[in-house]
């Protein structure tokens, strides 16, 4: 049964798929594989710096896109996680 049916509007994964949903784990083992802990913090304090700071770097489009494909993967991970908190909440999908 999709989680969807379990959630708010306001609560519902817009970057997971039906599959990804439904495998949440998954999703943070892919992130996982490609950034280290060390290299999201390294990642997530680029972006603030970014956004709050005017820098050269980012001019280059392929530092943009590379910097936007980490905001997204980061997000994917938010969702699964709180798929994970929810289902950890709330008991299995049969009980919500």
């Amino acid at each position: 049964m999709s989680l969807l049916v379990h959630m708010t509007p306001d609560r519902i994964p817009i970057r997971l798929s039906k599959k990804e949903q439904e495998a949440p784990n998954e999703v943070l083992a892919e992130l996982f594989e490609e950034y280290t802990i060390g290299a999201i913090r390294a990642k997530l304090t680029e972006l603030v710096h970014t956004a709050l700071a005017e820098d050269d770097r980012y001019n280059n489009p392929k530092n943009r896109s590379d910097l936007l494909a980490f905001y997204i993967k980061l997000e994917r991970a938010l969702e699964a996680a709180y798929i994970l908190n929810y289902l950890k909440t709330k008991g299995s999908m049969s009980d919500a």
